[in-house]
């Protein structure tokens, strides 16, 4: 049953054991082959969002009826993504973070992941309710087309690139907004205000390993406190003697990984 209005919920998986059912059109589920025992009796889809359980002990000779597993379903947020200057973002990731304690630290782990359309629009769904959720907004990585290598160059010459903001408009996780849904709740109006910064180059030189020079660095964005979530990373091809440069980075941590084209061993990762 919905949790909220107690309202039979069909087509909703359940599972006892090893078996597995599916509720009729009035909610109902049966399970006719249970050993004597108790039994944990879980609820669990991801299109709604559903998740929930209960107990029950089967007596030998002994049918068990009336059980009732009230649900929690799940909702939606959107919004709109912004600049400055109040002009729309659009490509832009949308990252809805839970926090988790692994191994004694506290992280925050994605649970799911909208892309900004045109006017910088967003929906993630479905969430589950009554649970705690940080949104954070970012731009995937990208190379300036233009890379000078003149040390005079001003950083002001290299223009401005968006920064992950976490929403409302932070730049970090102890500075952002929860949000947290009510049971059925569409929250609209959750909207991101993307902070800019100067864009910069990172720049260096690949020590050459048994004679063969790395062809390749690949830069990989870099947030310590976010897990099982991969960035996409972009290449950048190493010139004589394996000097790069790479620009129109933002502030932040970046993974840095070589390779050279001969070599299959994973390449070693160092941090900038």
């Amino acid at each position: 049953k919905d949790a909220l209005t107690h309202a039979p919920l069909a087509d909703v998986p359940v599972s006892a054991d090893e078996f597995r059912v599916t509720t009729d059109l009035q909610g109902r589920f049966a399970f006719p082959r249970l050993e004597p025992g108790r039994h944990w009796i879980p609820v669990y889809e991801e299109r709604r969002a559903l998740s929930a359980g209960v107990y029950a002990l089967v007596n030998a000779g002994q049918d068990v009826t009336g059980v009732e597993i009230f649900v929690k379903l799940g909702g939606a947020i959107s919004g709109k993504v912004v600049d400055e200057d109040q002009k729309p973002v659009a490509g832009a990731s949308v990252l809805l973070l839970e926090r988790k304690f692994e191994f004694g630290q506290m992280a925050y782990a994605r649970e799911l992941t909208a892309t900004t359309g045109d006017g910088g629009y967003y929906r993630l769904e479905p969430v589950p309710a009554e649970r705690s959720y940080l949104i954070l907004v970012k731009k995937p990585l990208a190379l300036a087309a233009r890379v000078a290598a003149a040390a005079s160059e001003v950083v002001a010459e290299r223009g401005r690139v968006l920064v992950p903001t976490y929403y409302p408009n932070a730049p970090d996780a102890p500075g952002a907004q929860p949000v947290i849904l009510a049971p059925g709740e569409n929250r609209a109006g959750i909207d991101v205000k993307m902070a800019a910064a100067d864009a910069y180059c990172i720049d260096g030189t690949l020590d050459v390993a048994g004679g063969v020079a790395p062809d390749s660095l690949t830069i990989t964005e870099h947030m310590a406190l976010l897990r099982g979530s991969t960035f996409a990373p972009v290449t950048v091809a190493t010139k004589s003697e394996g000097k790069f440069r790479a620009c129109g980075l933002h502030p932040g941590d970046y993974l840095l990984a070589a390779r050279s084209g001969e070599s299959s061993n994973p390449p070693p990762q160092d941090s900038v």
